[in-house]
């Protein structure tokens, strides 16, 4: 018997330029305060295809009933999503007041994943266009725009993104937010290395060795009557225990309202006090501004392998292997993965009904999106498996249980061998039933006891009790 093994381009300002970096000792400070509280300060900061990505100012995002909120419309911006207004009349106090009301979705028209209903003070919303929800804090106005709490949006839109919440530097959180399925996130910086970022190593004590914690800009003047902005970044030293830096690479990136960008690039010496400030001029005022600092070292550091890398992979596994929607945006399945001291080998197929051969170049792009939503990399196989000629199984349909598994008594099998046992094959949710030498796909309803099928499996089969239990991914019928 043989058991089968388990987009629009803007052009941007790219200038490099002498940094500019100010040690700062003790606690944080900024250069300017609203109410008592620091302005531009960035309680979790957003991570985007592994850019930190900060709003400066008075917009900054800020802490609301344990929600982190945000402006509207801004980030909106920043994950290529449409946002509809709609103004409604309310009567206050026997007043009739005019007031507005917002929908956010990833793609303009449909309802799909849309969240509606988000207005000042209401701390409730409409999912899907159907059912009203809380949502944890009331929306607010502040600076001009309407902020919402930004877990309860990201949940409402969770068909088409991820989002996480995790532990960077010393006691520091960053809400990551993935987009395994489509090039959304940052649709107005079309620069390969942030649309196509590396991520640090899966091992790696320094991923981000600095973490910016918050954003100022104020406009300047020169003395030849043109202005520009400053951005004035604060950031907490974020790096771990043996990896010694030589210097720290630096991106900006600030894009305004019209979707226009200038990006920046230094190279800082590491330095041992706990925050730092770093200013940059800019030609364009921001309406959010990306960073991205990435370690050089004095030599290539070796991260363990064996059960501490077996413990992480472990981990990663659970972030990304369950994700039905990033596997079918590349028309795969994921088959099986194994985990060794040395690497993760991820088994996937094409679906079902189609029989086409899968590609590198889109066996790369899933790779790609799985480092996405682990937020790191590490030594990853992925291996295909296809679907072959002739069907692992032909026989006769014994029995059909209530959860749709089909029982099969065989007359051959792919290899030799086995024709004594049974086989009970669960359908995978994709399953391709047909009728010979017609592709019009069948339900299991379409299926009776004592049918002559022939039959593909996926994945491991294994033993128990004299029966083969298997996954079935196309039935032939005779």
């Amino acid at each position: 018997m043989i058991i089968k093994p388990m987009k629009f381009i803007w052009a941007g300002v790219i200038v490099l330029m002498v940094s500019c970096t100010l040690p700062v000792s003790g606690a944080l400070s900024t250069s300017s305060t609203n109410g008592g509280k620091a302005v531009g300060n960035q309680p979790i900061p957003l991570l985007m295809n592994n850019q930190f990505v900060l709003i400066p100012g008075d917009k900054a995002p800020f802490m609301k009933n344990n929600r982190l909120m945000v402006p509207l419309m801004t980030f909106a911006r920043m994950i290529g999503a449409h946002v509809e207004e709609r103004k409604f009349v309310d009567v206050q106090q026997n007043k009739i007041v005019q007031k507005k009301a917002y929908t956010i979705r990833p793609t303009p028209g449909g309802i799909y994943d849309e969240i509606g209903g988000l207005r000042e003070g209401a701390a409730n919303a409409v999912f899907g266009g159907d059912m009203g929800f809380g949502i944890g804090a009331a929306p607010e106005y502040r600076a001009g725009e309407l902020f919402v709490p930004l877990t309860p949006i990201l949940y409402g839109m969770s068909h088409s993104f991820d989002y996480e919440v995790r532990s960077i530097g010393r006691f520091r959180k960053t809400l990551a937010i993935m987009d395994p399925t489509l090039p959304r996130l940052l649709p107005q910086v079309q620069d390969p290395d942030v649309q196509l970022p590396e991520y640090a190593s899966i091992m790696s004590d320094t991923p981000y060795p600095l973490i910016p914690i918050a954003l100022t800009q104020h406009k300047i003047q020169s003395t030849n009557g043109t202005s520009s902005y400053r951005l004035r970044i604060e950031f907490e030293r974020g790096d771990g225990l043996g990896e010694r830096m030589k210097s720290i690479k630096l991106r900006i990136i600030a894009v305004d309202k019209n979707g226009g960008t200038a990006t920046f690039k230094k190279e800082l010496a590491p330095e041992e006090e706990l925050t730092r400030t770093d200013v940059t001029d800019v030609p364009i005022e921001a309406v959010f501004v990306l960073v991205q600092a990435v370690p050089q070292y004095r030599t290539e550091p070796v991260y363990p392998t064996g059960y501490p890398l077996q413990m992480k992979l472990t981990q990663a596994v659970a972030k990304f292997y369950t994700k039905e929607e990033m596997f079918s945006s590349f028309s795969l399945r994921p088959v099986g993965v194994k985990i060794d001291a040395q690497e993760m080998a991820l088994t996937v197929r094409g679906i079902a009904r189609v029989h086409q051969a899968v590609t590198g170049e889109k066996i790369e792009a899933l790779k790609q999106s799985i480092f996405e939503m682990v937020g790191r990399s590490f030594p990853l196989r992925i291996d295909i498996e296809t679907r072959s000629e002739q069907p692992d199984i032909t026989g006769t349909i014994a029995s059909i249980d209530s959860a749709g598994r089909i029982s099969i008594k065989p007359e051959a099998v792919n290899g030799g061998g086995a024709e004594e046992t049974v086989w009970l094959g669960s359908p995978d949710s994709d399953i391709y039933i047909h009728a010979k030498d017609d592709e019009t796909s069948l339900t299991i309803s379409d299926l009776r006891v004592g049918m002559k099928v022939s039959a593909w499996i996926s994945g491991e089969a294994t033993m128990r009790d004299n029966v083969v239990h298997t996954q079935l991914r196309e039935l032939n019928m005779h």
